[in-house]
């Protein structure tokens, strides 16, 4: 899909109280998530237990960091979110380089970004890696799902 056809389509099927993620920015919450135009960005998220926090009763809770670069402050902010503890599940996707493209800024940020969040998990936390195919992306975070969108 066109980047322009995902965010129709987001708009077209999100509820009230989703939450659009920009760029470089995290964001926490109840409800889903979503964000778009990851192109060298890396999409980074995480569940947190469903209990957690003051708006448990909404969503199982959740974060989503469009990282546009390695910042440690803002993944140490999902491995212990001030809100809602420490994930039960961190998300890292990953795009499948062509070896044309293995010097490229993206693979240098999601190389670092997945080894810190592998060195620095809390203990009892998962870590999933999911790749995809190289190019642009889109991702929406759901209770009950994960949407990834290969974009062009």
């Amino acid at each position: 899909m066109s980047n322009s056809e995902v965010i129709r389509y987001i708009a077209d099927t999100s509820k009230e109280g989703d939450e659009e993620v920009g760029i470089n920015a995290l964001k926490y919450g109840s409800q889903s998530l979503y964000s778009h135009s990851f192109g060298s960005c890396v999409p980074v998220f995480a569940y947190y237990p469903s209990d957690a926090g003051e708006n448990a009763d909404n969503g199982r809770p959740k974060a989503l960091y469009h990282a546009a670069s390695y910042v440690p402050d803002i993944l140490n902010g999902l491995l212990a979110s001030p809100e809602y503890g420490k994930p039960t599940d961190i998300f890292v996707v990953t795009r499948n380089w062509d070896a044309g493209n293995r010097r490229h800024v993206g693979i240098n940020k999601q190389s670092a970004v997945s080894l810190y969040i592998n060195a620095h998990l809390p203990v009892g936390s998962r870590f999933h890696i999911i790749e995809v195919p190289w190019g642009g992306a889109a991702v929406r975070l759901a209770a009950d799902k994960i949407e990834i969108w290969e974009t062009s």
